[in-house]
Parts: C-alpha cells; structure tokens; sequence
C-alpha cells in the first residue's frame, strides 16, 4: 500500500463527489486520478485497468468539453442530464459485449491476474463513462454494479485501500443516482426517454 494509492481514493472520491453535484472540476480531478490508478493497476499487473485509466484522461478531456459547452444564445449548458434511449441501449450493449469479447482474448494471453474480471470492469467502465459525458441518468447504474465487480477483484488481488475507493464510488453512485434523479423529476423527465 502506497502513497499512491491513497492519493488515488482522495481524489476519486471527490471526483465522483463532484459529478453528483454537476460540478464542471470533476473532469480535472478525474483527469489526476486517472493517472494515479493507472500506475496503481500497472504495479498489480492489472494490464487492462492499466487500459482503462488511459482512456479514462483522453475521455476525461472529452467530457469536460462536453459539460462546459453552453448555448450562443441562451448561455445555458447544452448537455443536461437525461434518460437513455433505446437506440443508445442497444448501442451500448453492441459496445459492451464486443469489447468485453475482444479484451478478454488479449488478456487471456497476458499475464493478467484476472482476464475476463479485468476485461469486464474495464469495457462497462468504457461504457458508463462515454454515457456520464452525455449526462445519462443511467450511468449511475453502470458504474454501481461495476464497482462491485471491482471490489472482489481488487479483493482477491489484496488492494485493499483501491478497493476501498470502490466502496467510497459506490457509495457515491447511490448519491449520484439520488440527486440526478431528483434533477429530472424537477425538470419533468423522470419517466421520459431522451434521443
């Protein structure tokens, strides 16, 4: 257990802490902690979260311009939180299952402590963050049952204090799940499904 380590739940907890809120810093802090953990996954020999948290920085610039962007007119941000649609379901589905597919037959063939774990975590994570750019209410749901999916790998691999980051973000995907749905029932779109 290293300093990094701890730095890496610090920072992924306020992260997260700060997407519940809406607040446009998140994708700094996210930025940062992804560059943490992929030294973290890196010395556990967990190839692709080592993947994932590179991916994580270039999709972390993507959202932040995506949050920041606002109307010429009204001024008012473009990207608010909404529902999913069906199309955008079955797209994600197509995602994750052939990218869980393709990382599983890389990793298989690695050292990798865990290929098809790592695979999975990796191409839902993929998955709830390009949803978590476009402020789908639903990524919170993603990101939920893939931390618990991270928390027994990172269990049986003995990273204790990154599991205990797990923990913290689900904790905070309850919270994120709370206020964003709390946002669209005072927009009116708690049962609608947005394009």
């Amino acid at each position: 257990m290293s300093i990094l380590d701890w730095f890496g739940l610090i920072t992924g907890v306020l992260c997260v802490y700060l997407i519940v809120r809406e607040n446009d810093w998140n994708w700094l802090i996210g930025i940062i902690n992804s560059v943490i953990l992929l030294f973290v996954f890196l010395k556990g020999n967990l190839y692709a979260q080592v993947g994932l948290q590179a991916l994580y920085v270039i999709e972390g610039f993507f959202g932040w311009y995506k949050w920041v962007q606002r109307d010429k007119v009204t001024k008012e941000k473009i990207v608010k939180i909404k529902k999913i649609s069906i199309n955008n379901i079955i797209i994600f589905i197509m995602i994750e299952f052939l990218g869980l597919v393709i990382l599983y037959l890389v990793f298989k063939n690695t050292s990798d402590a865990a290929p098809f774990l790592d695979s999975l975590i990796t191409v839902s994570s993929i998955v709830a963050e390009l949803m978590l750019c476009w402020k789908l209410y639903e990524s919170w749901l993603v990101y939920l049952v893939t931390d618990f999916v991270s928390i027994g790998l990172l269990i049986s691999q003995g990273m204790y204090i990154t599991m205990g980051t797990y923990i913290a973000l689900s904790v905070l995907c309850v919270m994120g799940l709370y206020q964003w749905y709390k946002s669209l029932v005072k927009k009116g779109e708690a049962a609608c499904v947005q394009d």
